[in-house]
């Protein structure tokens, strides 16, 4: 993705997601008596600031900035698979509730009638 900053124009980069678990949980839900939990790291590129965007298009060489953890909370059910939360580890260690990518396949779930219940 190329974007404007106030520093110029740069192309940003995101994943793919590395050192990737997960577990499936039982709850007392009978609606939905499973949950999974995927947690993975997503690692953020970025090339250096352009005053064209045409320039930042080109860049192919994008640098590690950071890798974020991110953790992904699901429920299952009859009904099919739900998000259940979307969290994010902030500097600290501790986890907040984040908002989903829109385009990010890791933040979404397939669109189907089994998973009519999702957030």
């Amino acid at each position: 993705m190329v974007a404007k900053y106030k520093s110029g124009w740069q192309k940003n980069a995101w994943g793919p997601p590395a050192d990737v678990d997960y577990d499936v949980l039982t709850t007392s839900s009978l609606l939905w008596p499973y949950q999974l939990v995927i947690s993975y790291t997503l690692p953020i590129s970025m090339t250096k600031n352009y005053k064209k965007k045409e320039d930042a298009e080109q860049d192919s060489k994008a640098d590690l900035v950071i890798r974020t953890k991110y953790k992904n909370i699901y429920e299952l059910g009859d009904k099919g698979v739900r998000i259940s939360a979307l969290l994010g580890q902030q500097l600290n260690g501790e986890w907040h509730e984040r908002s989903t990518a829109f385009d990010a396949c890791w933040d979404n779930l397939p669109s189907s009638s089994a998973n009519e219940g999702k957030r």
